[in-house]
């Protein structure tokens, strides 16, 4: 007999950033199965079951993100990087942020999963929290630094605008 965990077992898209979460909870499913049945045939039965439903919600979820993440055409990605971020009213900056980090920021997702389905998984939960902190934290760094970098341009090009005039003014004398 063969248990196949992880990304060999339930290929999602990337862009949902699960992968390894979904593999620790295959892992710890199969370790829980394992050691609630004796028989093995009953323990990858129950441990299909266990993971059914999480695996059915993020291929779906994946079967209808994925569009917007690799779209070859022009419409998708323009609606996910302009239209949605302009509707939520995000700085230009924000929208930036917001537009890198969109695939990966499932980490809440992650721990709601886990707190529903495996509460006494403290460890996965650590992990998952973890990462959770880190694309708020890379998230917010980033939609700082475009901030400053807008700006930047601002002045730079309201500085270009100025010395034209001024050479304009200049050549009309």
């Amino acid at each position: 007999r063969l248990a196949v965990i992880g990304d060999a077992a339930h290929s999602t898209s990337p862009q949902l950033g699960q992968g390894v979460n979904m593999g620790l909870l295959d892992a710890f499913a199969l370790s829980q199965a394992l050691a609630d049945h004796a028989d093995l045939d009953q323990a990858l039965a129950a441990y299909a079951a266990a993971r059914r439903w999480h695996i059915r919600l993020y291929q779906a979820l994946s079967l209808g993100f994925t569009p917007f993440y690799q779209a070859d055409g022009r419409l998708l990605p323009w609606v996910r990087d302009h239209v949605l971020g302009k509707l939520a009213r995000l700085p230009l900056a924000d929208r930036r942020a917001v537009t890198m980090e969109v695939g990966i920021q499932n980490s809440g997702l992650g721990l709601v999963i886990l707190f529903t389905f495996f509460p006494e998984a403290g460890g996965m939960m650590l992990i998952t929290a973890f990462w959770g902190v880190w694309h708020l934290v890379s998230g917010l760094t980033l939609s700082q630094i475009w901030a400053r970098q807008s700006c930047r341009a601002e002045q730079i090009e309201k500085q270009e605008q100025q010395n034209a005039a001024r050479r304009g003014a200049q050549q009309s004398l």
